[in-house]
């Protein structure tokens, strides 16, 4: 034990205290691992900025960051402004990939992806969900390096029953589709992962769920509310020479 003040780490949410600067020789002796006040601050300030990147980015910031794509791949951007995406889709597009916590460093593949999807139409996108889960398949790569390690990369999944309910419960509204579950599967369902990321405290690992790219983005906004630090992904986004290990499973 060493005198200070008890407090969690903002960043990683380990427990902590702050401690005297003339306490810190002493505090390395007993084992602690010591850090100035600024670079918790710039830690705890890129968590935030990590986590908020969806409402960070503005119409302005996406042309941006075309205009920079436009000094290495012109012809990309040409073709694909305006005749094919707008401004405003590509930001709906990259604010859904951020909030999920996928980088959009990649712009070029991301662009690439729209046209190839709407390549055999040649008309504008209407289905900017389905693109999106295109797009999440073509950033696999990127994906997999996110959460995989050591060549494996433990998840929990879904019963292929419960998969099957849940796309027979599929609606179409206004803006497409959405899941139309009755409020005790919700819970069932809820409470199931709940118990299931308690596995993942002993891990070295966020949670990951596992699903096929068919419910994935529906499962995705069905726990967003309750686990917003799980992630949800589909088979189609892990690299084949990925060992999948299931830790938990959840059914209908």
């Amino acid at each position: 034990e060493i005198d200070g003040i008890e407090t969690i780490e903002p960043a990683y949410g380990i427990p902590s205290r702050w401690i005297r600067p003339e306490h810190r020789e002493m505090a390395e002796i007993y084992g602690y691992t010591v850090i100035d006040p600024l670079s918790v601050l710039v830690t705890h300030l890129s968590e935030v900025v990590k986590q908020h990147a969806h409402e960070l980015i503005t119409r302005q910031e996406v042309i941006h960051l075309v205009e920079n794509i436009k000094k290495t791949s012109p012809e990309l951007v040409e073709e694909a402004f305006p005749n094919f995406i707008s401004y405003s889709m590509l930001q709906k597009i990259l604010t859904s990939l951020l909030k999920e916590g996928v980088p959009i460093k990649d712009l070029e593949t991301i662009i690439e992806t729209v046209l190839e999807t709407v390549s055999d139409t040649g008309l504008p996108v209407k289905d900017v969900d389905g693109l999106i889960e295109n797009i999440r398949t073509a950033l696999k790569r990127t994906i997999t390096r996110m959460y995989c390690e050591d060549g494996s990369m433990k998840v929990i999944t879904l019963d292929s029953e419960l998969e099957r309910t849940m796309v027979g419960c599929l609606s179409k509204g206004e803006r497409g589709y959405y899941l139309a579950l009755s409020p005790d599967m919700m819970q069932n369902i809820i409470q199931q992962l709940g118990d299931e990321i308690r596995k993942f405290q002993e891990l070295s690992q966020d949670p990951i769920v596992l699903t096929s790219q068919v419910v994935r983005q529906h499962f995705y906004h069905l726990i967003e509310q309750f686990y917003p630090s799980v992630y949800v992904l589909s088979f189609n986004e892990i690299s084949n020479n990925i060992q999948i290990q299931a830790v938990g499973n959840i059914g209908a």
